[in-house]
């Protein structure tokens, strides 16, 4: 997975997703390496000179790789200011709950028209979620706070194809 999103651009959620790999194979030096290029890409320091991948706090990322059978993988990681940012849009109080969502629409044609169906869970700053749905639906990927009825997004990625 780390090397699709490396492919595809997104350095910095491969990099986080290569230090986890690491840290779990330490003795895997191809690995390390495979790694620290990444790392090094993305202008990022090299594995072991900082204490976490959680990024900046006003930064935020979304992606959506298909993953093939029907499947897409949605990986996210939000900022501390970002999400503290979405909660004064929304008018949240200190106090107040407003949980970190990730909205995942997936869109389906069938013989009786498009099919959407919505799905929120609540989420931590950064994680995974895989989605499934029928081959050549596509899906849609947002992560924002709940208020109420109100949906504020922070980041999403753009609709992907599931193949």
């Amino acid at each position: 997975m780390a090397r699709i999103l490396a492919q595809q651009g997104f350095a910095a959620r491969a990099a986080a997703i290569y230090r986890k790999l690491v840290a779990e194979t330490p003795g895997d030096t191809e690995l390390r390496q495979e790694a620290q290029q990444v790392r090094e890409k993305a202008g990022l320091p090299a594995i072991g000179e900082t204490e976490d991948d959680e990024g900046e706090p006003g930064e935020a990322e979304c992606v959506c790789v298909p993953l093939g059978n029907g499947r897409a993988l949605v990986a996210w990681r939000v900022g501390r200011e970002r999400l503290g940012r979405a909660r004064e849009l929304a008018g949240v109080g200190r106090g107040m709950p407003a949980p970190l969502m990730l909205r995942g629409i997936v869109i389906t044609e069938s013989k009786t028209g498009i099919q959407r169906d919505e799905r929120e869970v609540a989420v931590a700053l950064q994680g995974e979620q895989v989605f499934q749905c029928a081959q050549g639906g596509r899906v849609l990927a947002a992560v924002g706070v709940r208020v109420g009825d109100r949906f504020v997004s922070i980041v999403h990625a753009p609709p992907h194809e599931v193949r």
